[in-house]
């Protein structure tokens, strides 16, 4: 993965996020070590979109009846982020980007106020770019095993007055806290809705949000029967595509097999 979007106030995120060593792809599982490298550095690899090239491409997108939604992964998945900006995170880096399918532990910390500072600061361009009503804030595989000793974290659950409960760890209502505090920004100040992955359903909800469902149906119909819009895809209904759909030699790294 990489950061694939300009942005004007963080030009670190293309500069040291979009571009990595290049070398000869591998299977998803075999752990090679490919590591980002600042744009202009030789054998660097790699590339992102301006702001023209999104302006032209939603623009032709438009011309044949198609709505392009964004999506920033928010909390998980954010490691693109992270090699730029490792204060970001709960450990402190330094960071160098996976290259392989998959996910990262180190994930954006939610008790670092920076963060969310950050998001907004981000989606606020991604906003005046797209001008789709929805935008998607991922929230899907965010592993939380550093939330669970990182102090700052900690302090805010504490704050929070969070819990153990037999539905949810604290750490996933940690979870709840940054996806309803993003939805309120989405939603109250960028004047959009908000989508994310079904593991947004973790710790409770916020309001106005739409869940996408994508790894059965069972969690889709659960957020359906409690009044949230749901869009269903689902990975075992063929809806959600994260195998290779062409030459291997032509593909990038995937989850494996053909779809």
């Amino acid at each position: 993965g990489g950061w694939r979007i300009q942005i004007d106030k963080y030009p670190r995120l293309t500069s040291m996020g979009a571009f990595r060593t290049q070398c000869e792809w591998v299977e998803w599982w075999d752990k090679k070590d490919r590591t980002y490298l600042p744009e202009g550095t030789p054998n660097a690899y790699g590339g992102y979109y301006t702001k023209e090239d999104i302006k032209e491409l939603v623009a032709y997108a438009d011309r044949h009846h198609i709505e392009v939604i964004p999506e920033i992964e928010f909390p998980g998945h954010s490691l693109s982020a992270l090699v730029p900006f490792p204060g970001l995170s709960c450990s402190g880096g330094p960071f160098k980007s996976e290259q392989v399918f998959g996910y990262e532990e180190n994930v954006f910390c939610v008790g670092n106020d920076s963060v969310f500072t950050f998001m907004e600061n981000v989606l606020t361009e991604i906003a005046e770019l797209f001008p789709a009503r929805y935008l998607h804030i991922g929230g899907d595989e965010c592993v939380k095993r550093y939330w669970q000793t990182c102090p700052r974290c900690q302090a805010l659950a504490k704050r929070l007055n969070l819990r153990p409960t037999p539905e949810h760890s604290v750490e996933e209502q940690l979870q709840s806290y940054a996806i309803k505090r993003m939805e309120r920004f989405i939603s109250g100040t960028l004047g959009k809705r908000m989508i994310g992955w079904e593991e947004i359903l973790e710790g409770g909800l916020p309001e106005d949000a739409t869940v996408m469902s994508w790894k059965g149906t069972e969690c889709g119909a659960k957020a359906a029967a409690t009044g949230h819009d749901v869009v269903m895809a689902s990975m075992a209904d063929g809806l959600y595509l994260c195998a290779a759909q062409g030459a291997d030699e032509v593909e990038p790294a995937a989850m494996g097999g053909q779809s």
